[in-house]
């Protein structure tokens, strides 16, 4: 039995999601010239063609800089049904702040997440078991940082999506 997975939906985390047809252009140039390198790569193991895998592989190297380059220029791009991702994702990061968990919470729940800071796991878990609302989440922590990640993806599904 094959299991199907739905791709990924980055549209809460991206960063300047755009899905700017020019940034969709550089993904099909480096899924092509990657496939290239990939079928490359496999014959550069058993023949004397080592020089062309290389000389693809440099070139694919190269288009994923100018895809780099140019979802930074134009936005980022995602088509979910055709699994097909160029985009800067937003990560953020929080720290939970004891003195705002005893505020918002009750005296028994802030005790069992407050140790001389707060237990990031346990607060986890006390959001996932309903005993911590998204709102009190909300209200116990602050944004600390940010950092961004680069996605460039081919995950497969319909071709023929619009």
């Amino acid at each position: 039995m094959v299991v199907s997975r739905k791709n990924p939906d980055f549209t809460a985390s991206a960063e300047r999601l755009s899905n700017s047809p020019v940034v969709l252009e550089k993904l099909q140039q480096l899924r092509e010239i990657e496939a290239e390198v990939n079928k490359a790569e496999y014959v550069a193991c058993r023949t004397p063609e080592y020089k062309q895998y290389e000389a693809l592989k440099t070139q694919a190297d190269i288009i994923r800089e100018s895809v780099r380059a140019t979802i930074d220029e134009h936005g980022g791009y995602q088509d979910i049904d055709r699994g097909i991702y160029g985009l800067k994702q937003l990560r953020r990061s929080y720290e939970y702040r004891p003195e705002l968990v005893k505020e918002h919470l009750n005296p028994k729940v802030a005790s069992l997440v407050l140790v001389e800071s707060v237990d990031k796991k346990a607060v986890s878990g006390l959001i996932k078991g309903g005993i911590i609302t998204p709102e009190q989440d909300a209200s116990i922590k602050e944004l600390v940082g940010t950092t961004s990640a680069m996605i460039i993806q081919f995950l497969g599904g319909d071709e023929n999506a619009d």
